[in-house]
């Protein structure tokens, strides 16, 4: 079943790529309902997705309004303190330099374009192969994922940080191209158009975090799909980074965000676990250890 659900969730969002739309969560709920069936637990698989779905729609609104509520104004964010550790001269810049001109630089171009319009379909990807290991892991993939939602949210309601291309756009830096825009103009779903797209939300960045959460539950489960997985994050941070959509720094804090939140989440569960044993013995303790007691958390 894992390589149908990862060959399914690769051919739905590509082909929304190429028909210029954005495989939104909201679109891939819907889409996921045939994979859903052959799993013989749909009826399951309807209890835990409507709520996950739910809860992360829920937050891209919160998200989208972050920098309206916020008291602190725009900040530059990472720009200053990438200038002072790189002397004066930023990764972004640099990386375009080097690459933008090139021969290939239009596949690049096109190539760190589809990556960044991947980034809901590989999260809703990752949390099905997640899902079909088990619901236990999968409860704790969704308490780390919406923990770094929310940890993210906060900072961005203190803290607006602006991404390169904004400061580029308001004269803060010069010399960087906002590939993204020139390459791929896209359409996205009714309920996100409705959205403030909240372009002051940089640091830490989600793109890096939200992957890097789903590796260090593949990590945990010891899944070889752990590793595949690893290098998309490499794969994304460089797009976001080359794309003028983050600093490096934005990468760096979106990560350490994320383990810190995925370890939080282990050991929430893991102290749930040690109640419930309290109340179904030793042999309960025992398949605890193993990580088998979730079945029916």
């Amino acid at each position: 079943m894992l390589p149908a659900a990862i060959a399914y969730s690769a051919v739905v969002g590509l082909e929304a790529v190429w028909h210029g739309v954005v495989a939104t969560p909201d679109i891939l709920l819907v889409a996921l309902m045939p994979l859903a069936l052959l799993t013989g637990r749909f009826i399951t698989w309807l209890k835990d997705w409507v709520p996950f779905i739910g809860l992360l729609l829920g937050w891209e609104a919160m998200r989208s309004i972050a920098d309206t509520f916020s008291a602190t104004g725009v900040h530059y964010g990472s720009l200053r303190p990438e200038l002072a550790l790189f002397g004066g001269r930023l990764p972004e810049i640099w990386l375009q330099q080097e690459l933008y001109h090139s021969p290939l630089a239009g596949l690049l171009n096109n190539f760190t374009a589809m990556i960044d319009l991947l980034h809901f379909p590989a999260v809703v990807a990752i949390a099905f192969v997640i899902w079909l290991h088990g619901r236990p892991a999968f409860l704790v993939y969704s308490g780390a994922l919406f923990a770094t939602a929310l940890a993210a949210f906060a900072i961005f309601l203190l803290l607006p940080t602006a991404p390169p291309w904004y400061a580029q756009e308001h004269g803060a830096i010069s010399g960087l191209q906002h590939v993204m825009v020139q390459v791929m103009p896209v359409e996205w779903s009714e309920y996100y158009e409705s959205l403030n797209p909240n372009p002051v939300a940089a640091n830490p960045s989600l793109h890096a975090a939200f992957p890097f959460v789903g590796f260090l539950a593949l990590l945990r489960l010891r899944s070889w799909l752990a590793w595949p997985l690893l290098a998309w994050c490499l794969a994304v941070w460089f797009s976001v980074v080359y794309l003028g959509e983050h600093y490096l720094l934005d990468i760096v804090c979106g990560a350490a965000l994320a383990a810190l939140c995925h370890q939080l989440a282990v050991s929430a569960f893991a102290a749930y676990g040690h109640r419930k044993v309290e109340t179904v013995g030793v042999q309960g303790q025992a398949e605890v250890a193993r990580g088998k007691a979730w079945d029916g958390a």
